[in-house]
């Protein structure tokens, strides 16, 4: 278990290194005011700064479950107004609901808004995976809605698959 960890601690390093170096690179290309880049290659450009992104995030997943294991990971925890927060967050998948042709719903049973204590990072990651795993694995024409409890000790994500059944993730 000692050298997985270790294995992928080292992974996780050494992706972030040439990660940041292309990052800096594609960032010189897009804001050289000398390079003139036709809307095509911009766009290219965009497409590879996400992927970088994308895989920087990776990497950071990769820590962070190595961190988990060892029992050492840290939460950075903040109080938050939870209905509004997820509601945002759930929002923020409309354009992806659009283009899929599905439908995204939002709902709570809370009267009031309610504080709590999060780690907005880690909670993001997990809401993003969720509705992206939800989006990703659905036909066109479901569901995918996000459902706040009035006793917000569990959220319920409910993802259709083919549009019949449903996957039920609940988080304690």
């Amino acid at each position: 278990m000692r050298n997985k960890s270790r294995f992928f601690s080292n992974i996780s390093h050494d992706l972030r290194t040439p990660l940041t170096l292309l990052s800096g690179y594609t960032h010189q290309i897009k804001n050289d005011v000398t390079s003139i880049l036709s809307p095509k290659m911009a766009m290219n450009l965009t497409r590879i700064e996400s992927n970088i992104e994308t895989l920087k995030h990776m990497s950071y997943e990769i820590r962070d479950l190595i961190l988990l294991e060892g029992g050492k990971l840290k939460l950075k925890l903040e109080v938050i107004e939870i209905n509004t927060y997820l509601r945002n967050l759930v929002n923020m998948f409309a354009s992806t609901a659009e283009e899929k042709d599905m439908e995204l719903i939002y709902s709570s049973d809370l009267k009031a808004e309610l504080k709590v204590h999060i780690d907005r990072l880690k909670f993001n990651q997990l809401i993003y995976n969720l509705l992206s795993n939800g989006f990703k694995y659905s036909p066109p024409g479901s569901r995918v809605s996000v459902h706040l409890n009035n006793q917000v000790t569990m959220f319920r994500f409910q993802l259709p698959i083919q549009g019949r059944e449903s996957i039920r993730n609940t988080l304690n």
